[in-house]
């Protein structure tokens, strides 16, 4: 179970209003995404980095979305691209990791000992 203190509530919420509010087609768009992922969420974009993963920033997004517990039909509405598309993104990034399970994956790149719990 996590909880979330008053501050980290009030950014989830910003990020959930944001999603809901907007389709993510501009690169203005998809920086206010990053920036309150990035609150939310501080290190883990950098420790994607740190793996020596580069990212587009297409393929940021998808992986931000899917962080947050978008599937891949929401992950394609909210990009306005393919489901086929969604699933290539993330089948890249997963195989540059060479996991299986996706969830153990976003798991590992937060806290590396918690995704073997």
């Amino acid at each position: 179970m996590v909880i979330f203190n008053s501050s980290k509530r009030k950014r989830t919420l910003q990020l959930i209003d944001f999603l809901t509010a907007n389709k993510i087609n501009s690169k203005k768009d998809s920086d206010v995404l990053k920036l309150l992922f990035n609150k939310l969420f501080p290190l883990f974009l950098y420790k994607i980095k740190l793996y020596g993963i580069t990212l587009s920033n297409q393929d940021e997004m998808v992986i931000i979305l899917e962080k947050i517990g978008y599937n891949v039909n929401q992950i394609s509405k909210s990009l306005e691209i393919s489901v086929e598309e969604v699933n290539q993104i993330r089948q890249n990034f997963y195989n540059k990791f060479n996991y299986l399970k996706p969830d153990a994956l976003l798991t590992y790149i937060e806290n590396p000992f918690e995704a073997f719990l």
